[in-house]
């Protein structure tokens, strides 16, 4: 279950800031790539407006839901997390970026 979190929080990070008028890749693949293209549009989507319901009931594979509820977690409540989390994270990453502060890859890391 961590690891569909970092995933979802990694593709929500990465749909952040893009402005709405910005062109869908989607159109750059054909067949099954074309569908996995959208879906994770679609996820970029539903992260950025927060809807983690519309994640879990239109994106997310039904079989992927009925694992997280056979483990005992709400579908709904852990796309709020990884969301929160995302949205923390990008947060940090922003307040150093204005602070100066350099990343793992920066010139001044040791």
């Amino acid at each position: 279950m961590r690891r569909l979190l970092a995933i979802v929080s990694v593709l929500f990070l990465t749909g952040c800031g893009a402005a709405a008028s910005q062109p869908s890749s989607v159109d750059k693949f054909q067949g099954e790539e074309r569908a996995v293209a959208q879906k994770i549009e679609d996820l970029q989507e539903a992260g950025t407006k927060r809807e983690p319901e519309t994640i879990c009931s239109d994106i997310l594979a039904r079989s992927l839901v009925q694992q997280l509820e056979a483990a005992g977690a709400d579908c709904a409540a852990e796309m709020k997390k990884a969301i929160d989390d995302a949205v923390a994270s990008l947060k940090r990453i922003l307040a150093n970026a204005s602070a100066g502060e350099g990343g793992p890859h920066s010139p001044a890391a040791p």
